[in-house]
């Protein structure tokens, strides 16, 4: 049996716990990219409500053993807190997303103390953020209408900041301590629709579903990045649409909070996001070649697919091999000549973030074929 079809016998159950109202449907839905209209989505609004009174599971479309379980809030009736834990079989899942709106409840706090002694992965995630950044955005207008254009995605990224920073200090005042990089701000809008309201910052989606696939022992880790990766090339063009709208926010070096640090963390993102990272590629690599996790070869069979014909684009490959994003910028000033970028050109500056965003999406797809070959 090939490798990518044992990763599918791989049971991963994640739990998604929130109160009424807090938005876990939508949540759910778009972690595993589907619409509301989909066959398997789950019923978003009025239609929802039936599905709080139980724990109801929802699979993803590729494969039945990839599991979301809905978990109905703490402290009602039929989900009493002493009993909750045993009721909602806390023991069976492998991390835990607690969803909340724009406050804590008490039963919130008491779930996560639960959820502590499982020392399991968890995970918390402010949901609406799209209303909660327009909220907080509208307290300031005055301010930001006086700042230049340039100091206006750095003062976005700030709001947001102090809107995870909340999160974290109720967290704290209730006796719960987490680290600020497992707090996440969330939208269930489509990228569309966050695109058309002008936030010069981006909803933290992907970047929990990164954290949450990190934080799984290694067959797991591999079975639910195989289920939520671009791992086919239709996958891949719908991310570039996403990319290239980063790339417009990337023209503003302190989106990313500096200068020569800020093209870096740019470039970071799209190998992320495109699953072509060096820690994706590991997984991608057994994916080719089961356990054995030889990265270095499966980028040599990417290059040999490319051959000679795109220089820009073989010169580039290097650059998924590094580990750390200190090396990544070390390697975007030596190979692209940066430094000119940096400087002020933000014109030039897109160009090259386009420039490399079209070489990754290349290799992604070469990535995809090169697997698919030495499986199939």
């Amino acid at each position: 049996m090939a490798y990518e079809e044992e990763l599918k016998d791989v049971k991963i159950n994640i739990a998604i716990i929130g109160q009424t109202g807090v938005g876990k449907s939508s949540f759910i839905n778009k972690f595993r990219g589907i619409d509301e209209d989909h066959k398997l989505a789950a019923k978003v609004g009025a239609g929802a409500i039936e599905c709080t009174m139980d724990v109801v599971a929802f699979r993803f479309e590729d494969n039945q053993n990839l599991v979301l379980w809905d978990l109905p809030g703490a402290n009602t009736k039929n989900f009493p807190i002493n009993t909750y834990p045993k009721k909602v079989h806390m023991e069976i899942y492998d991390a835990f997303i607690l969803l909340t709106r724009s406050r804590f409840t008490e039963s919130d706090i008491s779930v996560v103390k639960h959820i502590e002694k499982t020392a399991k992965p968890f995970f918390f995630a402010q949901t609406h953020i799209d209303v909660e950044m327009k909220n907080s955005l509208r307290q300031i207008k005055k301010e930001l209408k006086n700042l230049p254009d340039t100091e206006k995605p750095k003062r976005h990224t700030k709001v947001a900041e102090a809107l995870r920073m909340g999160c974290k200090d109720a967290l704290e005042e209730n006796g719960i301590t987490l680290d600020v990089d497992s707090i996440f701000l969330v939208t269930s809008l489509p990228d569309d629709e966050w695109e058309d309201m002008d936030i010069s910052w981006m909803p933290e989606n992907d970047k929990l579903t990164n954290r949450i696939i990190e934080s799984l022992p290694d067959l797991k880790k591999a079975a639910l990045f195989l289920g939520c990766s671009c791992n086919t090339p239709e996958k891949v063009d719908a991310e570039e649409e996403k990319q290239k709208f980063y790339i417009k926010l990337a023209t503003f070096p302190l989106v990313y909070g500096g200068l020569i640090p800020f093209l870096g963390l740019a470039i970071s993102h799209q190998l992320k996001a495109l699953n072509i990272d060096s820690g994706s590629l590991h997984i991608r690599a057994m994916l080719l070649q089961g356990k054995t996790r030889s990265k270095k070869k499966l980028l040599d069979e990417v290059r040999k697919h490319m051959g000679e014909e795109d220089k820009f684009m073989s010169g580039w490959l290097p650059a998924l091999d590094l580990e750390t994003l200190g090396e990544l910028t070390l390697f975007l000033i030596q190979y692209s000549e940066v430094k000119y970028a940096i400087i002020g050109v933000w014109i030039a500056l897109s160009d090259l973030l386009s420039n490399i965003l079209e070489a990754n999406i290349k290799i992604a797809k070469c990535i995809i074929k090169v697997i698919d070959e030495k499986t199939s």
